[in-house]
């Protein structure tokens, strides 16, 4: 893993978009073309916290890594202080799927939180993602309830919220 510069937007936008492509072509609908984009790659370069899953020199993957959590996330009852390290927009290039780097990316995602003093890692996942939703379980994450997002596609704003103590 290693941070994202300007000269990554093009590449992880494109992974956006291959990732919502396959997301929707298997009837899930968490994203719809609005987020992530490539507008969200290059707001995230310009805060230092967008991150490239790396393969040698290839790119296969990126994610967004802060302190920052949503607003809804307030009326969840957190079992671990903050602050926490959230996971945003975990992506895994389609032509990599199901290689364990999923895994892998997560596994740098913790060891990016433990390096930074972190006492847990959050994160939000679609429950129609049962490939994402089984991963997070796999990898001892816990299921803390539920949000609601109002801006994503209607019928699909329900997400569950996930936490890992480290």
């Amino acid at each position: 893993m290693r941070a994202a510069t300007e000269l990554d937007v093009d590449a992880v936008g494109a992974i956006y978009q291959a990732c919502t492509a396959a997301l929707l072509a298997r009837g899930i609908r968490q994203w719809d073309g609005r987020y992530p984009v490539q507008a969200t790659a290059v707001d995230a370069v310009a805060r230092g916290d967008l991150f490239l899953l790396v393969d040698g020199e290839a790119t296969v993957g990126a994610v967004t890594l802060n302190d920052v959590a949503a607003a809804e996330y307030a009326t969840i009852a957190w079992r671990t202080p903050e602050p926490a390290l959230i996971i945003h927009a975990l992506v895994i290039d389609p032509a990599g799927q199901g290689g364990g780097l999923g895994r892998a990316a997560m596994a740098c995602c913790e060891g990016f939180a433990r390096d930074r003093g972190f006492a847990s890692v959050r994160l939000d996942a679609y429950p129609g993602n049962p490939a994402a939703i089984a991963l997070y379980e796999r990898l001892g994450y816990a299921l803390r309830g539920h949000v609601h997002f109002g801006w994503k596609p209607a019928g699909h704003e329900a997400y569950a919220v996930y936490e890992k103590r480290l």
